[in-house]
C-alpha cells in the first residue's frame, strides 16, 4: 500500500476542483465555441491548468517543513507535477470530444430512413427502365404453396411468387447481390421468402456483365385478401429503382 505524504494532499485536490470546473464548463464551450476558434482556447486552457498545478507543486515544497521534508518528496512531488500535466492533456483531449451528445443526435439522423421516389416505376408483366438503361420486368402474383423447407411466411398471409427478369442495357456491370426486394399492400407490408425447392433463393451473386440477362424468383408473404392492391419496389440499398404496381392473386 502506497503512503501519499500530507503535503501532497491539497495538490491532489486542487486536481479534483480542477476537474470538476472543467466538467462544469464543457458543455458551454461545446455549444458556444466554434471548431476553428476553440483549437487555441484549449491550448490556453491546457497551459493555464498545468501552471495551476506545477505552481501548487512549488508551494507545497516551500512550505511543507524544510529541506529534509523537500529532498525527501521531491521525487513524489515531481511525479505529481507530471501526473498533473497527464490530467490537464487529458482534459483537453476530452474537451475535443465534448460534443459526444450532439455527435449521438447527428448519428441519429444518418439512420432515419428516407423513403424516396423510385427512378422509375410502370405494372406488372412489362419492362420498367431506370435512367441508366436497365430493364426490369416483374410476372403478375401468383399464389403458390411453399415447399417443407421454405421460411419467411407469417401465419393469415398470402403467399405470392413473381419472376424477375433484367437486362442490363448499361455500359457497366450490375451487382445484383445488393438488390432488395420490398413488398406491401394496403394491410401492410410483406416479409420475404425463401423456398429452395421453388427456385426461390434471392438475386444472382454474379455479376450481371453489359448486354446480358439474368431471371430469377421472388417469394412474398404479405397481408390481405384476393384482389388488394400491392407495391413492389427495387432497390439496392441506397437508391429505390423501380417501383410495380398491381393485385394480390
Amino acid at each position: 500500500m502506497m503512503l501519499i505524504a500530507a503535503a501532497v494532499i491539497p495538490t491532489l485536490l486542487r486536481l479534483k476542483r480542477l476537474q470538476a470546473i472543467w466538467r462544469g464548463l464543457r458543455p458551454a464551450i461545446a455549444v458556444l465555441a466554434p471548431v476553428e476558434e476553440s483549437t487555441s482556447e484549449l491550448r490556453d486552457m491546457r497551459a493555464t491548468l498545468y501552471l495551476r498545478v506545477r505552481n501548487s507543486h512549488l508551494r507545497n515544497e516551500i512550505t511543507s517543513g524544510g529541506p529534509m521534508i523537500n529532498r525527501k518528496f521531491s521525487s513524489l512531488g515531481s511525479k505529481i507535477a507530471v501526473a498533473g500535466s497527464t490530467l490537464a492533456l487529458a482534459l483537453t483531449l476530452t474537451a475535443c470530444g465534448g460534443s459526444d451528445e450532439a455527435a449521438q443526435v447527428d448519428d441519429q439522423s444518418l439512420v432515419t430512413t428516407v423513403e424516396e421516389t423510385a427512378q422509375a416505376s410502370g405494372g406488372f408483366d412489362a419492362p420498367v427502365v431506370t435512367p441508366d438503361k436497365v430493364s426490369y420486368t416483374l410476372s403478375s402474383p401468383a399464389s403458390f404453396t411453399p415447399g417443407k423447407f421454405a421460411s419467411g411466411m407469417l401465419p393469415d398471409q398470402i403467399n405470392e411468387r413473381f419472376n424477375v427478369t433484367v437486362e442490363n442495357g448499361s455500359a457497366a456491370e450490375l451487382d445484383l447481390a445488393t438488390l432488395i426486394v420490398k413488398g406491401s399492400t394496403t394491410t401492410g407490408p410483406c416479409v420475404d421468402i425463401f423456398d429452395g425447392d421453388n427456385q426461390m433463393e434471392g438475386a444472382p451473386i454474379t455479376p450481371l456483365t453489359a448486354g446480358a440477362t439474368a431471371k430469377f424468383s421472388w417469394g412474398l408473404s404479405c397481408p390481405g385478401k384476393n384482389g388488394e392492391d400491392i407495391s413492389v419496389v427495387l432497390s439496392n440499398g441506397t437508391t429505390n429503382l423501380i417501383e410495380v404496381t398491381g393485385k394480390l392473386s
